[in-house]
């Protein structure tokens, strides 16, 4: 996915290296004004404002990576935290039981249907992260 949006940059540069090449290899020597420039101030500034750009792009990835890694905490502290609260505000019962369970069947796929979603972006993905945790029929419900 990388290199093929590269593919013409890249084509570019060939071209204008093998233009050049051939410019000094058989025009030079019959006469043909040569470059008398020294390149390696160019060369010099050049790679050092890559470099720059080079560090900029990997503290800009960085600090998305990090963002998400906290994002992705929250998420897994709130599916911590959630059936908690629930055990401590609801009354016992029957019915309070039932759907304690289902909420804490929900809450632990919950990360599972997540990761799901964003790697593979698919619902299939999503109830196959989750079969081990879910019912056949609330699998359904993700379908």
């Amino acid at each position: 996915r990388a290199i093929i949006p590269l593919a013409y940059p890249l084509c570019a540069v060939l071209i204008s290296s093998l233009i050049v090449v051939l410019y000094h290899v058989y025009a030079v020597p019959k006469g043909a004004p040569g470059a008398t420039v020294h390149l390696s101030s160019a060369f010099g500034m050049t790679t050092f404002a890559l470099s720059l750009l080079l560090v900029f792009k990997t503290n800009s990835s960085y600090a998305r990576w990090w963002e998400g890694r906290i994002i992705w905490g929250q998420v897994v502290n709130f599916a911590r935290n959630l059936p908690r609260q629930f055990l401590c505000w609801v009354p016992p019962g029957p019915e309070s039981e039932v759907l304690g369970r289902s909420l804490l069947r929900w809450t632990a796929a919950a990360p599972n249907i997540l990761r799901g979603h964003i790697i593979e972006k698919s619902a299939g993905r999503c109830v196959c992260n989750a079969a081990h945790v879910l019912l056949p029929h609330e699998q359904a419900w993700l379908a």
